[in-house]
């Protein structure tokens, strides 16, 4: 699954360098077609990035409140609970 979205991103990421190509611009059949593909693409590429996004962001808040050396940790246990239940929580967009 994973491979899978990185292997849309790269296309997705691949089809906007195409995407302001001027030779590409200048085929309006092969700009159309890019079009097309990156717009079908971002609807699994951006719930992608946000998940990524997220994931970094605990990851990091988890860091700096290990960090911290808090005696109770309640600030960890706090951080991890809600990022399991944002990373699990199922998106409503549709994928």
């Amino acid at each position: 699954m994973w491979q899978n979205l990185e292997q849309s991103l790269t296309r997705y990421r691949e089809l906007e360098g195409q995407m302001a190509d001027p030779a590409v611009i200048a085929d309006r059949n092969r700009y159309t077609h890019a079009a097309k593909e990156h717009g079908a693409l971002a609807k699994l590429v951006k719930p992608y990035l946000e998940y990524r996004k997220i994931s970094e962001d605990v990851s990091h808040a988890e860091a700096l409140a290990a960090a911290e050396n808090d005696p109770a940790s309640t600030t960890r246990t706090n951080i991890s609970m809600a990022a399991r239940r944002i990373i699990t929580k199922p998106s409503r967009r549709a994928i």
